[in-house]
């Protein structure tokens, strides 16, 4: 977790189909995004950047994997298989928060790792 010297670093998953949604969001904590959080999404990433390696460093240093759950949430391998997982997975390690925000009603209860969301 971050200490009081830096900001809280944010990952925030979501599918390119609800870059909307994130606009919202990302408007939503603008005085903490200046002084307290610092939200990363994959837009961060400038052609030549290896996305993979950028998105795997980015989920390792977060201390909380925000997560925009949504039907195309939950079409997206990525989403849900690669940074909604390494999300759990830290959280189970102790080492990161994990805030699901439900977009829309949506079927997710044969999604893997679900069940990790439905007790916090």
């Amino acid at each position: 977790m971050a200490d009081a010297t830096r900001k809280l670093r944010v990952f925030c998953s979501y599918s390119h189909n609800d870059t909307e949604w994130l606009k919202k969001i990302r408007k939503a904590p603008a005085q903490l995004q200046r002084d307290e959080i610092e939200l990363w999404r994959d837009r961060a990433i400038v052609a030549g950047m290896d996305w993979v390696t950028e998105i795997d460093a980015e989920l390792e240093r977060a201390d909380i994997g925000l997560l925009l759950v949504s039907q195309n949430f939950i079409a997206s391998d990525c989403c849900t298989g690669v940074e909604m997982k390494r999300a759990l997975k830290r959280r189970r390690e102790g080492r990161a928060v994990v805030v699901p925000v439900l977009l829309e009603p949506c079927y997710y209860a044969n999604v893997k790792g679900f069940e990790m969301l439905a007790i916090m």
